[in-house]
């Protein structure tokens, strides 16, 4: 488990200093100081970030799965290749929602088999069950969402696993830098809550809406999962990569940017989010992606670790 030292700093005001060397807006709003172990105003070290001097577009995998979904591991073993062939550049990760915006969780957990064996751990969020729904055409699991651009061809963001690597590779290749995002996550097991600070900046003139998203991922979670590929099928400590968990800033995150937006215009944000009780206990991530609000699409995304 990760641990964050306390940092002493003579402060009289919260984030006073801050706001005169750094006049970037900054929105704390959705902050509870009430979650840090300790005297905030005293002892929490509020960072200041660096001119980010990244050039990379990142991609962001989006795994739609479910524990239930036998088909679905062959999808999980695509998307953690990429990953790990890319590293700091692309991210996959488990969303477990599908057709209908029903996961397996809630297909077995009814009235008349409440205490299933096997899958008892709900993966679900309300953020993926909105997602599957609003982004629609989802054929079923396993498919996927690769920074949200449509499949070739058609206007169906939903591509195939077999496809990732093909999508990715032209992402990746063409390189086209639009943002860039920073944050710093410091992770407190004694309240089980992540503080989150966030940059966003942009690096080209923007049109349009566009959104933060800021997700909290369970690196690794060890349960069930069925696996058509395997004897027998229910698989009991089957490791789950980067399941997402539930949003640090709402379903549909933050408007950031609107209108016209010059280039080189910066946001910040700051957040706080308490891990859910069937999730504790674990190593966490955060990840957070610029995102065209009417389109889908996803413009950059990091993914940071305590």
């Amino acid at each position: 488990m990760k641990k964050i030292f306390l940092f002493f700093a003579a402060v009289s005001v919260f984030y006073s200093c801050d706001r005169v060397k750094n006049p970037i807006p900054i929105d704390s709003a959705s902050y509870d100081i009430t979650l840090f172990p300790g005297n905030f105003a005293t002892q929490y070290n509020y960072p200041t970030f660096s001119q980010n001097n990244n050039t990379n577009v990142n991609v962001l995998i989006e795994d739609y799965t479910g524990h239930q979904c036998g088909n679905c591991p062959a999808a999980g073993t695509v998307g953690k290749n990429i990953e790990d062939a890319n590293p700091g550049r692309v991210f996959t990760i488990s969303e477990h929602a599908g057709y209908g915006g029903i996961s397996q969780y809630q297909r077995v957990h009814t009235a008349d088999e409440p205490e299933y064996p096997k899958y008892k751990r709900d993966f679900t969020n309300d953020a993926g069950l909105t997602y599957v729904n609003s982004i629609v055409g989802i054929p079923g699991n396993p498919y996927g969402l690769v920074n949200r651009k449509p499949l070739s061809g058609s206007n169906s963001l939903w591509i195939p696993h077999g496809q990732w690597q093909q999508y990715v590779d032209n992402i990746l290749q063409a390189n086209n830098l639009k943002a860039n995002i920073q944050a710093v996550v410091n992770y407190y097991d004694e309240t089980d809550a992540l503080f989150v600070h966030v940059e966003a900046e942009t690096k080209t003139a923007l049109t349009g809406n566009y959104n933060l998203v800021v997700y909290a991922i369970a690196k690794e979670v060890i349960d069930w999962q069925k696996n058509y590929t395997v004897f027998p099928n229910d698989v009991e400590f089957y490791q789950h990569h980067n399941v997402h968990i539930g949003n640090v800033n709402g379903i549909w995150g933050d408007p950031i940017f609107n209108g016209e937006i010059a280039s080189g215009t910066k946001i910040r944000k700051d957040y706080t989010y308490k891990i859910k009780e069937n999730f504790k206990d674990l190593e966490y991530a955060v990840v957070a992606y610029l995102m065209n609000a009417d389109t889908y699409e996803v413009l950059q995304v990091i993914m940071v670790e305590p």
